[in-house]
């Protein structure tokens, strides 16, 4: 095995700015890659919000000096430039950066989020092998009219990649989130909560304070998430039956005190890392049977449709916890379920390392100058997915 380097640029905030399912299975997947004996840099932006930007900011006040574009850390355990947030192309942030690419001199780029975004432009443009990560269908179709010609598309899930390919004409390869049940599994679990984890709109906040007001009787644990910069008003006041935690790095402190996993998505959720975390100890799962959910509960769990009614969620709950037998089953499907042989990280680090060694070995493909240009033209793609109507093969990929 041939070992490479790879640049992981964004212009959003990455751990620990953002500490979602996202930034959790890119670690283990650099983690891995470094094993396999990659080199692993990251660019990205920084939070305003993090503790990380004022020990910069002060350790240049300090030197009686002016903050720099970019500051070096390794917090992750990998070495990471963080510049600030929003810089649009500026100059600065490009002359910057070419000289970066110059001196790193990676033999891949991997971006996600913004299939738009000017640092993956710009390797582009320096003719640079480039990955993206989709995983975001809101980012895929906002970005539709300039879809890169020049990026091999990588998916979340076969969801994802169905989605990608009807969006773009063009395949998007698998390359799951990677979960180490290690980090996860917990013994001995206290079945005192069903749980809520990211009580935000998209993940059906709404739902499931509807769903505790109607069963005041079970305790519910909401769990913070920490995305981006999302802020997370008082989600649960008036309600007695529901405590609310701060974010938790380690989610075994959460997973030891779970009885069900509360999963109301009510976005095109195209995994759900949450559900295979859980999965590992035996946590069966209660989910919005949308988007990429069913593939990844499997059998270790109820799905719930429509996913906007709490009263559906309300009526699988009682069912789970008033069954003990129905309980078992699902209980031990869950734990099967994560152990499916494509939940393997290793396997998922082996399928990226092979990706990139193909596209690779076929060389950097064609494209016209000035990096993210459009494809097909707009009228020929398909439209945003409202609410959970897909075209073509992503409808069948949901069912």
């Amino acid at each position: 095995m041939t070992p490479r380097k790879l640049l992981f640029a964004t212009s959003s905030i990455f751990f620990p700015d953002s500490s979602g399912g996202a930034e959790r299975s890119l670690l283990r997947l650099f983690d891995g890659l470094r094993r396999r004996g990659w080199e692993v840099e990251v660019v990205c932006g920084r939070s305003l919000r993090s503790p990380h930007a004022w020990k910069a900011a002060a350790a240049a006040l300090l030197r009686l000096r002016a903050p720099r574009l970019f500051a070096r850390d390794e917090a992750g355990g990998l070495r990471a430039w963080r510049g600030l947030r929003r810089f649009r192309g500026r100059p600065a942030w490009t002359a910057w950066f070419d000289g970066f690419l110059d001196a790193y001199r990676p033999d891949a780029v991997l971006g996600y989020n913004n299939l738009t975004c000017p640092l993956l432009g710009r390797a582009l443009d320096r003719g640079l092998p480039c990955f993206f990560v989709v995983r975001s269908l809101a980012n895929l179709f906002a970005a539709s009219r300039f879809i890169p010609d020049g990026v091999h598309l990588l998916a979340n899930s076969p969801f994802a990649a169905s989605v990608a390919a009807a969006a773009t004409g063009r395949p998007a390869e698998v390359v799951l989130p990677l979960v180490d049940a290690a980090g996860y599994r917990v013994e001995g679990r206290q079945r005192r909560y069903v749980t809520f984890v990211n009580p935000t709109p998209e993940k059906g906040v709404a739902v499931a304070l509807a769903v505790a007001r109607a069963l005041p009787e079970t305790r519910f644990l909401f769990v913070k998430g920490r995305w981006g910069d999302r802020s997370y008003e008082t989600v649960a006041r008036g309600l007695p039956n529901v405590e609310v935690w701060d974010h938790r790095h380690d989610m075994r402190a959460v997973y030891a005190v779970t009885d069900v996993l509360l999963v109301p998505s009510q976005w095109l959720e195209t995994f759900g890392r949450v559900v295979v975390e859980a999965q590992q100890s035996g946590i069966p799962v209660v989910a919005a049977d949308v988007g990429g959910l069913p593939f990844t509960v499997g059998e270790g769990g109820l799905l719930v449709r429509p996913k906007g009614d709490p009263a559906a969620y309300v009526e699988a709950l009682r069912r789970l916890r008033a069954d003990q037998a129905l309980y078992a089953e699902l209980s031990a499907r869950a734990l099967a379920n994560s152990r499916r042989p494509e939940f393997d990280p290793e396997a998922q680090a082996d399928a990226f390392v092979a990706i990139v060694e193909r596209a690779l070995a076929a060389g950097a493909s064609p494209r016209p100058a000035g990096g993210l240009v459009p494809g097909r033209a707009a009228e020929e793609r398909p439209r945003p997915p409202r609410d959970e109507r897909l075209p073509g093969p992503a409808r069948a990929a949901q069912r």
